[in-house]
Formats: structure tokens, C-alpha cells, sequence
């Protein structure tokens, strides 16, 4: 019984030690105002601004124009090439007319909402951007065309270290789209 009574006086001291420790922190927390609680706990997460200069049609849809544009990036760990690609869709929210197989015209956007950049390979100064199958779906005109390819090829070349830019849908390599030819690499032209 001896025994019994060591343990019994142990096992209350370390109870009684652990409730007076747990009280005096708890004690402490509830004495913070709230407001000091989470302003110890937020982390601002780290914003950088960023140049972007892209190269979007004007508003005839006739020829590429230079534009500038600085951003806020939360986490500029992202992907910098969908970054521009993200920059250049919502600067291309137009809506064009053009005509269909069967004749009528037809209003549609200029680079519809569900053309996707799936991915990039990198070799080197060679870029493959590797696009949806809704890129080639979305090209109606050789204009229109032609204004999205050198838009998207300009912009990465002046925005990154990349000199070539080949284009790629759903991972392959298309002879072409609806117009121009896709199985070379495009550089910056800036005629267009």
C-alpha cells in the first residue's frame, strides 16, 4: 500500500502542477483583446508589381498595338508565361462580325473565354505553349488569326528570354490552324 500511496501523491502533484500551468496561459490569452490575437496571426502575403508589355489588337482588329500594364502578383512563384497569357485574353474582350460557312454573319469574340493554355516546355530559347483544342476552334478569319498568333508570340518574346514560340494544341504539333501554318516556330514580328 506503500506503494500505492507514492504513486497516488505523484500522480496528484503532476495533475496539480499541469492545472495551475494550464490556468496561467489560459489566464494570459483571455487578457489579450482579440484584435491583437489576429494581428499576431496574419501573415500579409508578399506583393510584388510587375511590367507587362503586350502586344493586343487595336480597336479596328486591324494591326497589333504596344501596351504596357503593371500588376499586383500575391505569389510571383506562378507561372509567368500563363500570367501573360491570363493579361492578353482580358485584353482582348472584343467582339467581332464574320462570316459563316453558309454566308450569314456572325458576331463572336475575338479570343473566346474557353481557349485554354494547358501547359509550357521549355528548350533552351524555345517556348512550346501548348493551348486547348478550343485555340484552333476559336479562329474564323486569317485576320483574326494572324492578330492572336503574333499577339501571343510578340508578347512572350518582349515579356521573357525567349526568342522562338511554337504552338501546340491538346500536346501536338499541328500542320495548321484554319489559316497559317503551325508546324514551325514563330519569332517577334512587329509589322503586324
Amino acid at each position: 500500500m506503500n506503494k500505492k500511496n507514492i504513486a497516488l501523491g505523484f500522480l496528484g502533484a503532476v495533475l496539480l502542477t499541469t492545472g495551475i500551468a494550464y490556468y496561467l496561459v489560459v489566464g494570459r490569452y483571455d487578457k489579450i483583446p482579440p484584435k491583437v490575437i489576429l494581428e499576431k496571426s496574419h501573415v500579409e502575403k508578399e506583393r510584388k508589381k510587375e511590367k507587362f508589355t503586350l502586344y493586343v489588337p487595336d480597336e479596328n482588329l486591324e494591326n497589333l498595338q504596344l501596351k504596357e500594364i503593371e500588376i499586383e502578383l500575391e505569389n510571383y512563384a506562378d507561372n509567368e508565361i500563363s500570367i501573360i497569357f491570363d493579361l492578353l485574353k482580358s485584353e482582348m474582350d472584343y467582339e467581332f462580325i464574320y462570316k459563316s460557312e453558309s454566308g450569314e454573319k456572325v458576331e463572336a469574340p475575338f479570343l473566346s473565354e474557353g481557349v485554354k493554355l494547358l501547359n509550357t516546355y521549355r528548350d533552351g530559347e524555345d517556348i512550346y505553349l501548348n493551348f486547348n483544342y478550343k485555340f484552333k476552334e476559336n479562329m474564323k478569319t486569317s485576320g483574326q488569326e494572324l492578330l492572336i498568333v503574333y499577339s501571343i508570340v510578340n508578347t512572350i518574346t518582349e515579356s521573357s528570354g525567349y526568342k522562338r514560340v511554337k504552338i501546340l494544341v491538346n500536346n501536338k504539333e499541328i500542320d495548321k490552324l484554319n489559316f497559317y501554318r503551325l508546324s514551325k516556330f514563330y519569332e517577334k514580328n512587329l509589322e503586324i
